[in-house]
């Protein structure tokens, strides 16, 4: 891309050079933009990572380990550490020639697309090797707009100065979340944004601009306009004849159209205009046009760069998919300018005085190479990404003008030059054209500039893009010397071809829309690793062909190391649940370095870990395990496997209760053993539910004993016991027991007593807790209620007993209150419910609880059914409905507070 003289009309317009504004590109302020970063390149086996890791380079992290792409969902979760509302969408996956294909995972936070984040994943055989890209963090966002769409376009019209839209088409806005690039100076500040795609005919201009959708501020812009920017005019034939297809229309009327090359070639003539719905045709009344040297030049060149990309590339046509090229010649009068608007190819005829038409072949080829760009990795127009995005289309520019012509001159446009070379840019010699050859050297433009604009070459983008430029000519040509840095180096070229694919396979593999020369220097490296062999001749010339060029160190021979780690010992496994276990073990030692620990789970690897411990989740309730470690040194050579342990998980799924039985009495006994005529199933209005109920009575021992059928309490830690009862005729300190059979004998676990716990003819609630600590669970396990009156008058009639069994984790503090147990929820025991003083409804509960008292409920206190305190609600009211979208599915009690005393309910959430 040239820069054009007509700077300020063109305002917006992505340009190579503009040797006026060298002294304000380099007296940028301290920029608005902060580093998004890159994934974290992680040695030997993929590592989990904690926190962010989207602050610094390289892009691409190596798994020593492929993985099974059926684990990518946990790939994800162990690598990236998403935050709440992250997700990862396929947009599309490509294959190449390699056997490998790579699927790009576009990033959204809470539905709404994460503008240039995006993951690859490159998968071989079926496996994960793989993954590059940039991703962020948006932490607290808010997602509502409080600036209108309408708001938005204005400012977004205003910035870009429009006088007069393209074709009177007003742009739609997206809705997405953006921030700064990665080589930007400010901290990320992740922002919703209203996305334009703004196109302009006067002044000419293209470019996703972004507007804050909370400040109505254009914080970032992204020109899709990409042209090479120097005076040019004059006659041009600057490969002399040249044969190419053309359209036959009729037997004497011939015109530059074509569709052997994908979906065609179509030149086309403004006539010195600029409205291109005027555009005519380019003819000849034969085969031979002679008429317009011009457009003929730009119609070979724009077949030469499709070829090009098909026979070295596979690459149909700038998108890949065959997409038509159509060329756009005599723009404007006097106008020194090519550019790319993301569709098309447009081209001036230059001044007449220094410069002629802006067709020549490299431009041809450097001008749709960024529509190749905008296709793969789409770098942004600005910074570090923007001068790869120029320094890609120089290579390739000149890679069309070597396979058309068999050489090349490794100057950018030196054809369009009246009189001389009208070179702008010198890839051999980047410092011939005030150029940079070394990052952070010599006429280095500080891409942290103040805000990107035309007016400071997008923060560098022309001038920067001089160190990939002089990088691909080390690389395929050889040199030694000593860079700006003072680093000598010596490079051996690998030619052009090999470097041309290099740089092909990082620009549409590896690279992403932030990407910087960090991540550059990575995806380079490993294409060539990708095509070459690891540690091969391209690989090494491909590292010290950056570090000639000041990124990155010089190649560095793989130690030999054959030795394996010690095995782990002493493996154990501690703090087993229903889901997990924690493992430890012993440290291993190498004689280079241990660099992590794989963990086998009944003979398969199930996970690693980079220090002597691990978490083993997502297991199967009641299932045993055969488990085993080894440990890895870089290489990885592997070490014998530590000793095997057999864990067995609990029953349930951690601290959710699972019912172990729910017997009601409404059709018989449920297996509950009664004493004889003393204990007995009736139809009573006592009943708490339905019409039946257990009747206990007088103080005959077991005869006035309800005892429950035998259940395995041995996979839990904690047991639950809830009925509900109503007495009749205890006088007062009358009682009855609840006892628990422990494998060899009852013991008592609580005595209610008349008068003190409760009144005759109300409905009570019972809820007992029985931890593991305190009792024995064996696999014969019972419950037994016994009543302890003095004759047959005095009775309890029993109804709805639940045994649940849960594995509970320890209990923390909630909500700033005192954790509150079940045993304290119940600390009497019992609490007074009477039926009519509270209703909870539906129960089960899917969305909503409905609570509905005869009192005024002044606080709702709710638990889960271990009694951690989740939520407090100051009711006032009698009745109140309870939100439950939040909770997972499972057991959960109610304390309510009214002005009559503290009511106890049990329900489930759905």
């Amino acid at each position: 891309m040239i820069q054009a003289l007509n700077f300020f009309v063109n305002c917006g317009t992505h340009s190579i050079y503009n040797p006026s504004y060298r002294t304000k590109m380099r007296k940028c302020l301290t920029p608005l933009w902060a580093v998004l970063g890159c994934l974290i390149a992680i040695p030997a086996a993929a590592q989990p990572l904690q926190g962010s890791l989207f602050k610094q380079a390289p892009a691409v992290v190596e798994l020593n380990t492929p993985v099974a792409l059926s684990q990518k969902t946990q790939l994800f979760r162990d690598l990236l550490a998403p935050e709440p509302g992250d997700e990862f969408r396929l947009e599309r996956s490509t294959a190449d020639a390699l056997g490998f294909s790579h699927e790009i995972h576009q990033q959204y936070h809470q539905g709404i697309k994460v503008d240039g984040a995006a993951l690859t994943v490159h998968i071989r055989g079926g496996k994960i090797e793989l993954l590059s890209g940039e991703l962020l963090e948006i932490g607290q966002l808010s997602l509502q707009p409080s600036v209108s769409e309408p708001q938005a376009l204005a400012a977004a019209m205003r910035h870009a100065q429009v006088q007069r839209l393209m074709d009177g088409v007003q742009p739609a806005a997206e809705l997405v979340i953006a921030a700064a690039q990665a080589d930007a100076p400010e901290a990320v500040r992740p922002r919703l944004a209203y996305k334009f795609d703004l196109y302009a005919e006067a002044p000419l201009y293209r470019a996703w601009v972004y507007v804050d959708a909370h400040t109505g501020e254009v914080f970032l812009e992204n020109p899709r306009i990409h042209h090479a920017d120097v005076p040019a005019s004059g006659p041009s034939r600057y490969n002399g004849t040249v044969t190419f297809t053309a359209d036959q229309v009729s037997a004497s009327s011939y015109r530059l159209r074509q569709t052997s090359s994908g979906n065609g070639l179509e030149t086309y003539s403004l006539n010195n205009g600029t409205n291109y719905g005027a555009a005519t045709d380019v003819t000849s009344t034969s085969a031979v046009f002679t008429s317009d040297p011009t457009a003929v030049q730009a119609h070979w060149g724009a077949e030469k760069t499709h070829a090009y990309y098909l026979s070295k590339h596979n690459r149909n046509s700038y998108n890949g998919a065959g997409a038509v090229l159509r060329s756009y010649v005599h723009y404007s009068t006097n106008y020194a300018n090519a550019y790319w608007d993301g569709s098309r190819m447009t081209y001036g005829d230059g001044n007449g005085t220094t410069y002629g038409p802006m067709v020549a072949l490299d431009i041809a080829g450097h001008e749709i190479t960024h529509g190749v760009t905008e296709y793969s990795a789409n770098l942004v127009y600005q910074r570090e990404s923007g001068a790869l995005n120029e320094s890609f289309s120089d290579i390739f520019g000149e890679m069309v003008e070597y396979d058309a012509t068999g050489t090349n001159d490794w100057q950018m446009g030196t054809d369009i030059g009246i009189g001389g070379s009208g070179a702008i840019r010198s890839m051999n010699n980047p410092n011939l054209y005030g150029d940079p050859d070394t990052y952070g050297g010599t006429n280095w433009s500080n891409p942290n500039c103040s805000f990107p604009s035309v007016f400071n070459d997008y923060c560098g983008v022309h001038s920067n893009s001089g160190v990939q430029n002089k990088w691909f000519y080390v690389l395929a040509m050889g040199e030694s010397g000593t860079n700006d840095l003072g680093n000598a180096y010596n490079v051996t070229g690998i030619g052009r071809e090999k470097a041309a694919a290099i740089a092909y396979r990082n620009l549409t593999v590896y690279l992403t829309t932030n990407s910087t020369f960090a991540s550059a220097r990575t995806g380079a490296i490993q294409a060539a690793a990708d095509l070459y062999g690891a540690n091969s001749a391209e690989v090494i010339a491909t590292t010290n062909a950056w570090h000639a060029v000041g990124v990155g160190a010089a190649y560095q021979p793989p130690v030999t190391d054959t030795q394996k780690p010690t095995a782990p010992a002493n493996l154990a496994a501690s703090n087993t649940t229903a889901t997990s276990t924690q493992l430890a073990w012993t440290a291993s030692a190498d004689n280079v370095a241990v660099t992590g620990y794989r963990i086998y789970v009944n003979g398969t690897q199930s996970g690693t870990s980079a220090t002597n411990s691990f978490t083993l989740n997502g297991l199967t309730a009641s299932t045993t395990y055969s488990i085993y470690v080894a440990a890895v040194d870089a290489v990885p050579n592997v070490s014998d496997p530590s000793n095997t342990i057999s864990v067995t998980t609990l029953s349930g799924s951690g601290g959710t209760p699972t019912t172990i039985l729910a017997h009601y009495f409404e059709t018989n006994l449920n297996g509950w053993t009664d004493g004889g005529a003393d204990c007995a199933r009736v139809s009573t209005t006592r009943s708490y539910e339905g019409s039946y109920s257990v009747q206990l009575r007088d103080n005959s021992g077991a005869a006035s004993a309800m005892t429950s059928p035998v259940f395995n309490a041995s996979t839990y830690s904690q047991l639950d016991v809830q009925f509900y009862f109503q007495a009749y005729g205890m006088e007062t300190g009358e009682d009855f027991w609840v006892r628990y059979y422990n494998g060899s004998a009852y013991q008592t676990v609580a005595t209610f007593a008349a008068g003190t716990g409760f009144n005759n003819n109300a409905f009570y609630v019972v809820n007992l807790t029985l931890s593991n600590a305190a009792y024995t669970f064996p696999t014969n396990a019972r419950i037994r209620i016994q009543n302890d009156a003095s004759d047959d008058s005095d009775q309890i009639f029993v109804d709805a007993v639940t045994i649940t069994g849960s594995n509970p984790a320890a209990l923390l503090p909630g909500s700033g209150e005192a954790l509150v147990s079940v045993t304290e929820l119940s600390q009497a025991g019992i609490q007074t419910l009477p039926v009519e003083e509270l209703l909870v409804f539906p129960n089960p509960a899917r969305e909503v609880l409905t609570l509905q008292s005869a009192a005024p409920m002044q606080r709702i206190r709710l638990y889960t059914a271990e009694g951690k305190l989740l939520r407090t609600v100051e009711a006032g009211s009698m009745e109140h409905m309870l939100p439950l979208d939040a909770l997972a599915p499972g057991i959960y009690l109610l304390r309510v507070e009214t002005e009559s005393g503290v009511l106890i309910r049990k329900f489930s959430k759905q």
